[in-house]
């Protein structure tokens, strides 16, 4: 922060993320140094996210399963599960999108069964090229 005066106001969010950022790195090398660390902790937990290993796998499975799945979904249906994703309540997506309450209900529901379908042939495959 002993530059703070010559930062231009234009370049002040910039430069604050900057050094926020360095800073942040900076503890987090000083703890890594510090804080001892136990190969039996690190098979069962993941320090990042404070969960199991597998816990982490299958979030990340889901994930590419869903990179891979969604651009397949009609954008309507891909817009109404992201927003549910998100948190947000039929009624809010209702208020978001402006669309009624059963459009949302229809776009969620056949998103769901696409999503469904799509995985189910996706492990057909993977039985396929197994028994090839």
């Amino acid at each position: 922060m002993r530059h703070e005066q010559r930062v231009e106001r234009a370049w002040a969010a910039p430069w604050l993320r900057t050094v926020v950022r360095r800073e942040a790195m900076a503890i987090g090398r000083t703890r890594r140094r510090q804080v001892p660390v136990e190969e039996e902790v690190l098979d069962r937990i993941d320090p990042a996210h404070g969960t199991n290993v597998e816990d982490l796998c299958e979030r990340i499975d889901e994930r590419r399963r869903a990179a891979r799945d969604l651009p397949r979904l009609k954008p309507q249906e891909r817009r109404a599960l992201g927003l549910l994703a998100a948190g947000h309540s039929y009624k809010e997506i209702c208020a978001i999108t402006g669309w009624t309450y059963t459009k949302v209900n229809r776009c969620v529901t056949e998103g769901r069964r696409r999503l469904r379908e799509l995985e189910a042939e996706h492990a057909t495959n993977q039985v396929a090229a197994l028994q090839v």
